[in-house]
């Protein structure tokens, strides 16, 4: 499999003890947010769509220790997601502006 290298900035967010780190963090449209799990357990990362009529944009399979996902956000707006499995209602936000 080719591995893609997301052109323009790159923020970086690690999945640890079942958390997302940094919780918030604010881009610039057409960063590539990369997550990488850096716990013991499979996580995913999936957007929770706000707003009527918004749909769901990332919706990652579950990976493992070591493994990253990436989105390219694109527009302006604020952006909620979490891992379902672990989250218990938390959310963490990328806020793109």
């Amino acid at each position: 499999a080719q591995s893609t290298v997301p052109s323009g900035p790159v923020k970086n967010v690690d999945i640890i003890q079942r958390a997302f780190d940094p919780d918030i963090i604010r881009v610039s449209p057409g960063t590539t947010v990369v997550w990488t799990n850096k716990d013991t357990v499979n996580h995913r990362v999936v957007h929770l769509p706000e707003l009527p009529g918004e749909r769901e944009l990332f919706h990652s399979e579950s990976f493992s220790k070591g493994d990253t996902f990436s989105y390219s956000f694109q527009t302006a707006g604020r952006y909620y997601y979490s891992d379902p499995q672990y989250a218990g209602g938390r959310k963490s936000l990328v806020i793109v502006e």
